[in-house]
């Protein structure tokens, strides 16, 4: 995953690093340097600010920039194809398959509904615990869980009332719906 984000990170950087070559050299050596010095950047987690122009490979030198420029966009379309392809390799092939790595566009609810209903995973129930969640690790603040997830406010505070009840139980405290403590041992 880092390898991806990073060959998407660098790959302006290179073209721009990589192109300050001038008139005639090796060809084949330029483009050699050229990959070595785009996957070494990608390993080492450069982006687009850390890599400058001035470290071109010196296996371009008197090369023409039209054919630096060439091979820039050629090894950016190779590392970007085997990128897709770690993708649809990757640990959830099901979210991910050749028509959904393309589009840019939200998930359905219909698309959600009739594949998590299949399963038996509710919408809501997913809601609720993401709700939860934020309750549990931000704070039990109402207010927050309004602006955050447009909840009403009275289902802001029975959400944080349930999240103290359950980091209360640890200790024994209950509260109910107003706030009152009750079964302090």
């Amino acid at each position: 995953m880092r390898t991806r984000l990073s060959a998407v990170a660098v790959t302006p950087a290179t073209l721009l690093a990589l192109t300050g070559c001038g008139a005639k050299a090796d060809v084949a050596a330029c483009k050699a340097a050229m990959a070595k010095a785009f996957d070494e950047a990608i390993a080492a987690g450069d982006t687009a600010d850390s890599v400058k122009k001035s470290e071109s490979p010196a296996a371009c030198d008197g090369v023409d920039d039209e054919t630096v420029q060439r091979f820039a966009a050629e090894l950016i379309s190779d590392r970007a194809g085997k990128a897709a392809e770690d993708v649809m390799e990757s640990a959830a092939p099901d979210a991910i398959n050749a028509k959904t790595a393309l589009e840019t566009e939200p998930v359905r609810a219909e698309y959600l509904k009739r594949h998590l209903l299949h399963q038996g995973v509710y919408l809501e129930r997913i809601r609720g615990n993401r709700v939860l969640h934020e309750v549990l690790f931000v704070g039990a603040d109402p207010l927050h869980l309004t602006l955050v997830f447009n909840l009403s406010r009275t289902a802001a505070s029975r959400y944080a009332t349930i999240a103290e009840n359950l980091l209360d139980d640890r200790t024994g405290v209950r509260r109910d719906a107003v706030g009152w403590e009750s079964g302090r041992s």
